[in-house]
């Protein structure tokens, strides 16, 4: 089994361990990620993090300096992960995913400011983590739609930037995901 084909997913010896795949598919893709990018710095991060803790290294930080290294490194690694098992999976999206990881802040799990990328790294996350448990993914409107159960679901990717907007996109989200008549709700 080549390295690239394994997912390691616990401890924080795992860190890392499809960042090398990732790096690897943007490049299959045509996606140059700029060396001062978002994604440019996650990656960085992952690899810090995979080389000082693998070694069994403590990180001697401030606390802040802490949060803005692990912050950007374990988003990016779950990222990686995410659309690594999936693309083992079989799911292959579509070439504007790809583009939008490179393109601005792909760490959905810090605070960003909205932006037309960072909703379609939100699509590719949410499709990616569907393939664990349904039998088809796929990227169009609303914005993801899975095949489970012999039926079909959609899922509206809304992301909330302000608490204000919170429910307002929750419900515009609940919207958009109306079963059409060959759902099984």
């Amino acid at each position: 089994m080549d390295e690239s084909d394994e997912i390691v997913d616990w401890g924080v010896d795992a860190i890392g361990t499809s960042r090398t795949w990732l790096e690897g598919r943007l490049r299959d893709e045509g996606v140059a990620v700029h060396p001062e990018s978002a994604m440019a710095r996650g990656l960085s991060a992952v690899n810090e993090l995979r080389e000082s803790l693998g070694r069994g290294a403590r990180l001697k930080r401030s606390p802040q300096a802490i949060y803005d290294l692990w912050s950007p490194g374990v988003g990016i690694d779950f990222l990686s992960k995410a659309i690594h098992r999936a693309f083992l999976g079989g799911l292959r999206p579509p070439r504007r995913l790809w583009k939008a990881l490179a393109a601005g802040e792909p760490n959905v799990f810090r605070a960003a400011p909205s932006s037309t990328d960072r909703n379609l790294v939100w699509e590719l996350l949410l499709g990616s983590l569907c393939t664990e448990f349904c039998e088809t993914v796929e990227f169009g409107e609303p914005d993801v739609t899975c095949g489970f159960g012999g039926g079909r679901a959609n899922v509206a990717a809304k992301v909330a930037y302000s608490p204000k907007k919170l429910w307002p996109n929750a419900l515009k989200g609940f919207g958009r995901s109306r079963p059409s008549s060959t759902s099984w709700w």
